[in-house]
C-alpha cells in the first residue's frame, strides 16, 4: 500500500510479488505514460486509488479479474483517454475516474449487475459532467 506513492524518479516500473493482495495507492502520482499488464497478479483484490494523480498515464493497464475494490484507481489521471479492462469483480468504483478530463473511451461491461448502487452513481454522474466522455 503506498509503496511507490509519488516517486518521480521511479522510471522502470517495478516486479510485484504473486503473494501481494493490496496495491492501494501503491503507484499514485508517479510518471508512467504506460504500466505493463499486471494480470497475473491473482491475488491483488484492492487497487484504490492505485494509479490515482499519474498525469502522463494514457491507457489503463491490464489488470487481475480478481480485483474488487477500485475507488479512485484513476482519479486525475489527466491524459487517461481509455479504460478498457475493469474486471468484472469489481464492486466498488467510486470516483474512479473523477478529474479524467481526456477520457474518451470507457468499457465498463457489468454496469447494472454487480455494482454497489451508490458506488454505480457516482462513476456515472462524473462521466455524464464532465470531461468528453462520448462512449459506454
Amino acid at each position: 500500500q503506498d509503496a511507490f506513492s509519488y516517486c518521480p524518479s521511479l522510471t522502470e516500473f517495478p516486479e510485484i510479488p504473486m503473494s501481494v493482495t493490496n496495491i492501494s495507492g501503491a503507484f499514485s502520482g508517479t510518471l508512467f505514460s504506460s504500466i505493463p499488464s499486471l494480470a497475473h497478479l491473482t491475488n491483488i483484490t484492492d487497487a484504490g486509488s492505485a494509479f490515482s494523480g499519474c498525469p502522463n498515464l494514457t491507457i489503463s493497464p491490464k489488470l487481475p479479474d480478481s480485483i474488487e475494490y477500485a475507488s479512485y484507481i484513476y482519479s486525475s489521471c489527466y491524459d487517461l483517454t481509455t479504460v478498457t479492462n475493469i474486471p468484472e469483480k469489481v464492486i466498488d468504483l467510486d470516483w474512479a475516474f473523477y478529474g479524467c478530463s481526456s477520457l474518451v473511451s470507457i468499457t465498463l461491461p457489468f454496469v447494472g449487475e454487480k455494482l454497489i448502487l451508490d458506488s454505480t452513481d457516482k462513476v456515472l454522474a462524473f462521466l455524464n459532467v464532465t470531461g468528453p466522455a462520448k462512449e459506454m
